[in-house]
């Protein structure tokens, strides 16, 4: 957040504007302060919005937006970039802001964004620009860890570039990673990927000890689990860690995780991680009498909290977490909607590049998950540094052994006897060779009964692999007229395509430009309720306007 003291010596140097990025909306003090010092204050933030703003010139936030307004889910770097995107267009200039959507793509998976509307169309494009591998320093992280460019996903900057860039913050000075996102220098950028390299491995540790002690203060005190949010605290905890441990307890019980450091003589600094359908910011902000200071979003939030307090705020926010979300909240969902049920040959890297087309996943628009009855457990084997995920082999009824990794597994209840398994595939490369993925989701013992066959009776055409898609689609224009062409961005005009709140009912329904998200497209199907689709997805040129949105 936006520190007073440091903000003084800060103004002490003089400057005559701040800046804030990804932080400042609850900043009421600090800025205040900024503007009795004559400073002009422009706040860029994303977080949920105050009861009143802070004094500035301007504050830009899309939560300031309608809820269902294309920008509205934009995490902070998609803010800052919307800004820099329109200073270098008023500059004349439109043209570089391109070469910033390497960071937006990183800033949007580190930030765990939800994955709809202008956010995931620039991950998209972002992902673009990182492949071709342009920024000095991240080519040499990629060469570190062994990743190929071209073949780059959101999972491998989620997993291989966030984790070390993230390392800077939270166990150093964050300034190397400006530097190294810089350099033209390669001796520079070796240096600082090195540097990086090793605080990983250290952050690594440190949320393995965390993990650890958490846990034993669960076993030690099981009380602890009566209660929806689970809160821990401990004086010997880094703050810099315990915010991606919270999200690993969250997914373990099952509930809204918040872990306190508590140093000697210190404020208590915490991170909460929630689950779906929990806002842990609203929840937090009901018990805003016994905090210092908060702030945050529905999924994550960071807080100030003095030591002895925390006995009172464990009981206060579990009883707003219950009546908010109920007792078990990461457990609401009694349902997991599968896409297909397959037998286990059918899982080819052929099936996996395939769906992989409907990447990038993330919150709002996860991945297909699949699912295979009558499964038997052939062998297990713990992996990971402590033993924390699982690799398993699994055999159908046919006599097909499937490998599957079970992340975060955990010391988890195996199945016994036969079973339905749930799971996502990815394509992934293994010591250089391209193979299929197959990712544990969920697992229940198998029904007696026959698995029930639902077939869909809408005609699906997919014309993305066509070399000429503007002549196809003439073709289809001339051979039928109840046609609704579905088509976003500025190449609408192109294709006389209509947006999609302007779409009609139609026999024919052309999916022209890649759908935003699936409640899009949900919604889309809906309203042209079409017996034939033919989908090109096209990238869309362009974006919405973020003009309005910034001025």
């Amino acid at each position: 957040g936006v520190n007073l003291p440091v903000l003084k010596d800060l103004l002490a140097g003089g400057g005559d504007l701040l800046l804030t990025c990804d932080t400042g909306i609850t900043a009421h003090e600090p800025l205040a302060y900024a503007v009795a010092q004559g400073v002009d204050v422009l706040i860029t933030d994303h977080h949920d919005l105050p009861e009143t703003l802070p004094p500035a010139l301007a504050a830009v936030n899309p939560k300031m937006l309608p809820a269902d307004h294309p920008l509205r889910e934009l995490p902070g770097v998609g803010v800052a970039y919307q800004l820099a995107a329109l200073l270098y267009e008023r500059a004349g200039r439109p043209e570089e802001a391109e070469r910033l959507l390497d960071l937006v793509a990183i800033g949007i998976v580190a930030d765990v964004a939800v994955l709809t509307g202008d956010t995931r169309y620039l991950l998209q494009r972002g992902l673009e620009v990182l492949r071709r591998a342009d920024r000095l320093g991240l080519r040499v992280m990629m060469e570190l860890t062994g990743l190929v460019p071209e073949r780059l996903t959101e999972e491998h900057v989620a997993y291989l570039l966030a984790p070390r860039l993230n390392s800077l913050g939270r166990l150093d000075d964050a300034t190397a990673g400006v530097e190294f996102l810089l350099t033209a220098d390669l001796t520079q950028a070796r240096t600082l990927a090195t540097t990086m390299e090793g605080l990983n491995a250290r952050r690594k540790l440190l949320c393995d000890q965390v993990a650890q002690a958490a846990i034993a203060q669960i076993e030690q005190d099981p009380t602890l689990l009566d209660y929806a949010a689970l809160v821990l605290s401990h004086p010997a905890w880094p703050p810099g860690v315990v915010g991606v441990v919270a999200g690993h307890l969250a997914e373990r019980y099952h509930r809204p995780t918040i872990l306190i450091a508590t140093p000697e003589g210190e404020m208590g600094r915490g991170s909460a991680r929630s689950v779906p359908g929990c806002d842990i910011h609203a929840a937090i902000a009901a018990q805003r009498d016994l905090l210092v200071r908060f702030g945050g979003h529905p999924m994550a939030a960071g807080l100030t909290i003095a030591p002895e307090r925390i006995p009172d705020f464990r009981r206060a926010l579990s009883r707003t977490v219950r009546e908010m979300c109920g007792d078990e909240p990461g457990r609401m969902a009694e349902t997991l909607p599968i896409a297909a049920y397959l037998p286990l040959a059918d899982l080819s890297l052929s099936l996996a590049e395939s769906l992989e087309r409907l990447a990038p996943f993330g919150p709002g628009h996860p991945p297909p998950t699949l699912a295979t009855r009558g499964l038997r457990l052939r062998t297990h084997t713990p992996i990971g540094r402590t033993g924390e995920h699982l690799r398993l082999l699994v055999e159908d009824e046919a006599g097909t052994v499937q490998k599957v990794v079970w992340w975060q597994w955990n010391g988890a209840p195996l199945p016994t006897g036969r079973f339905d398994l749930a799971y996502t595939v990815r394509a992934g490369d293994y010591r250089g060779r391209r193979e299929v993925q197959v990712e544990w989701v969920d697992a229940r013992p198998a029904a007696d009964e026959p698995p029930v066959s639902v077939r869909s009776s809408l005609a699906v055409n997919d014309w993305r692999p066509a070399d000429d898609p503007h002549r196809t689609l003439e073709r289809l224009r001339a051979a039928g007229d109840d046609l609704a062409v579905w088509a976003e961005g500025e190449g609408r005009s192109a294709v006389a395509g209509r947006h999609r709140y302007d779409l009609e009912p139609a026999r024919t329904l052309v999916i022209w430009t890649a759908p935003p998200g699936p409640d899009e497209l949900r919604d889309v199907l809906r309203r042209v309720s079409p017996a034939e689709v033919h989908l090109f997805g096209q990238l869309p040129v362009g974006g919405d306007d973020p003009k309005p949105f910034l001025e």
